[in-house]
């Protein structure tokens, strides 16, 4: 099989010839972001190259477009250096509406993963001034996505990201106002979840007619998992939503892709009632709370599993007893089936380290190697 047909097929839960390999965040087919990255990834890119699968994601329109799913979004972004030594940035966005101006203030120190200091939503006002932001409907130009499948070919496919009405929502308001509003203005909530749903359904309909696809992809569940939500919270929230843009990829010969961390194990039923074809990463304790043969008990067999081999073992964990975790994992893989080897997030830092780069061969190395069925 090539890597295209295996990993579509694994997606669909049909037969595969070995269990398909996916190194999540490389680009190994993009000239531009290989040359973004350090030195230290060209062997792991090789790597994928010769014995792994592949799929990437496309940019279809600038970052803040994409949030809203509008066009003629207006953005001012600054940066501002808050000191020297330590190094430290904020990068401030603003949104102009009708209704005032909305600001995001993004923090990152030197050589750290930067974090929200200032949300958008701060109170009610702001939520009026974003549903009054004007919406001019996302209809992007498609050529991108059919120049980015011709350059994989065989070896992969083009996956279209989405996302989902949570993801947005959680990001507007930080997950602390979310958990509030979640039992004092859950109306608010609600009323946003709705714009975005109905924005999202409307783009995903609109790419499938103009060709793009089959495969389109979702993150944001996890921003109302247990404990910051209650089961009850992630039905609200998440699967009444998040069900309708899955059915609707699927009724027009799609296959959805979800993504989620976290302790899933409470709602993970109703990840398979969402009827998703493929969720990830379904991570193992003691990050997560339920092992791969318990996950494939819970989500029947009509929902291929993609994981779960942790990033930070990927970064930190001695070699040789790395390989004997994905070894476990790929035999493991195997008699649940429907499953892809997969970390459970992209590399987190800009330079490979000895150990990191060691296990990510080895990662897919081993899975070339013992995943034949």
């Amino acid at each position: 099989m090539t890597s295209r047909e295996r990993l579509l097929a694994a997606m669909k839960c049909q037969p595969v010839d070995r269990v398909p390999i996916y190194i999540r965040g490389l680009f190994v087919y993009n000239e531009k972001r290989i040359k973004e990255k350090d030195g230290s990834f060209l062997p792991l890119i090789e790597a994928v190259k010769e014995d792994a699968d592949y799929y990437q994601w496309w940019p279809y329109a600038t970052s803040w477009e994409m949030f809203f799913i509008a066009s003629g979004v207006r953005v001012k972004e600054e940066e501002i250096c808050l000191s020297d030594k330590p190094k430290k940035w904020i990068y401030r966005t603003s949104i102009s509406t009708p209704k005032g101006e909305l600001v995001q203030e993004y923090t990152r120190p030197e050589g750290q993963p930067g974090y929200v200091t200032k949300h958008l939503i701060q109170n009610e006002e702001d939520a009026e001034k974003v549903k009054a932001i004007p919406y001019q409907p996302l209809r992007p130009d498609v050529s991108i996505f059919f120049d980015y499948e011709k350059r994989v070919g065989d070896k992969g496919f083009i996956m279209t990201g989405i996302d989902d009405a949570i993801e947005r929502v959680s990001t507007l308001l930080g997950s602390e106002l979310l958990a509030i509003w979640s039992i004092e203005k859950r109306k608010i909530i609600l009323e946003l979840l709705d714009i975005f749903t109905e924005r999202i359904k409307g783009l995903a309909d609109y790419f499938i007619t103009q060709g793009v696809g089959p495969v389109f992809d979702a993150v944001g569940p996890e921003q109302a998992l247990p404990p910051l939500q209650s089961p009850e919270d992630f039905e609200d929230f998440v699967f009444n939503y998040d069900r309708k843009i899955i059915r609707l990829v699927q009724e027009k010969g799609g296959i959805f892709h979800l993504h989620s961390h976290g302790k899933l194990k409470a709602v993970l039923k109703k990840f398979a009632e969402m009827g998703m074809n493929c969720l990830h990463p379904l991570e193992s304790p003691p990050m997560g709370d339920v092992t791969l043969t318990e996950g494939r008990a819970i989500l029947g067999d009509k929902v291929c599993i993609e994981g779960n081999i942790q990033i930070g073992d990927i970064f930190t964990e001695e070699p040789a007893l790395f390989r004997k975790r994905v070894k476990e994992t790929v035999e493991e893989g195997k008699k649940i089936e429907n499953f892809i080897l997969c970390p459970t997030a992209s590399p987190y830092l800009p330079v490979l380290n000895e150990t990191a780069l060691s296990n990510y061969i080895s990662m897919v190395k081993i899975g070339h190697q013992l995943g034949t069925y």
